[in-house]
């Protein structure tokens, strides 16, 4: 069998200012880099070499027999993958649109999408099966992935990250989220919107809170380091409950533990207090302990 072919798409578009990218692939990995001084938006589409599967395997073979039986050269499914995807600019609307082909046998063949653009750009990705990573300042972020995980440093708006099987990783979120993992743990730096999130297994580690919170997971630990303000509303079927709240600030607490201790280390008050405390916090387990203190002694 030959050496497969070295198949790059890569293309450009000046652009100074916030684009909306939207990425759409069946199998491989996507990489998005956002930069504060990027005046263009650039964009490479190839075959990802790490990530063949059985399908693209079986694909390969027959290519290569029909390719014989008929006197041709053997066909390169990686290259032709990436010649078949649709890569598209709108200059007008700042937009820019990856698809991997729908058609098969090509549409399983794995492919590795990396795009430059603007920070603030806005961005919608979907990937059957691979890794979502972004780096930089997104605008807002719609992240879908079957199997693989999701990873973004900052996101100044809303955010929507949905994994079947793999990680969310997130830095700061400015604005309202929600996370959803089927198995894979979740872990936030910094939360400042209403965000729902919910994980069938795996752990969920968030470091500030500063609006309400959902959070159910069905096993696995809930780790809250820094809460400022908001309503909690935490649950895991099988779990501990780790909650830190920040100094000076007063704190309501509802919590139970089906068999397990349930505690908190906050000095309580004498007096009632005239005003609404700015934390509530609702924490359930069936099995696991719970645990509110402040957050300087609150463990990750």
């Amino acid at each position: 069998m030959s050496e497969r072919e070295d198949v790059r798409r890569q293309d450009a578009w000046p652009c100074a200012e916030a684009a909306e990218l939207e990425i759409g692939i069946d199998v491989g990995r996507v990489r998005v880099e956002l930069n504060e001084s990027a005046t263009e938006v650039r964009a490479e589409v190839r075959h990802d070499p790490h990530g063949d599967s059985p399908w693209e395997q079986g694909l390969t073979g027959i290519l290569t027999w029909l390719g014989n039986a008929s006197g041709d050269a053997a066909v390169d499914p990686g290259a032709a993958a990436v010649r078949a995807a649709e890569v598209r600019w709108d200059a007008e609307a700042r937009r820019l649109v990856i698809r991997s082909t729908q058609d098969l046998p090509l549409r399983v063949v794995p492919l590795s999408v990396t795009v430059w653009a603007p920070a603030g750009s806005r961005l919608a990705v979907k990937t059957g099966a691979g890794d979502v990573s972004v780096s930089g300042r997104a605008g807002w972020a719609a992240i879908r992935t079957g199997s693989g995980t999701a990873e973004v440093d900052e996101i100044t708006g809303a955010g929507e990250i949905t994994t079947g099987s793999g990680r969310v990783e997130l830095g700061i979120v400015g604005g309202d989220a929600k996370l959803r993992t089927g198995s894979g743990g979740v872990s936030v730096a910094s939360l400042n919107g209403s965000t729902q999130i919910k994980a069938g297994s795996g752990d969920v580690t968030l470091g500030e809170v500063h609006g309400d919170l959902t959070c159910k997971t069905g096993s696995g630990d809930v780790v809250v380091a820094d809460a400022h303000a908001g309503r909690f509303d935490l649950t895991t079927g099988s779990g501990g409950l780790r909650i830190g709240v920040h100094a000076g600030v007063a704190a309501e607490l509802d919590l139970f533990s089906g068999s397990g201790s349930a505690r908190s280390d906050l000095d309580v008050g004498g007096v009632a207090p005239v005003d609404s405390p700015p934390l509530h916090i609702t924490g359930r387990t069936g099995s696991g302990d719970v645990l509110v203190t402040r957050a300087a002694t609150a463990g990750v």
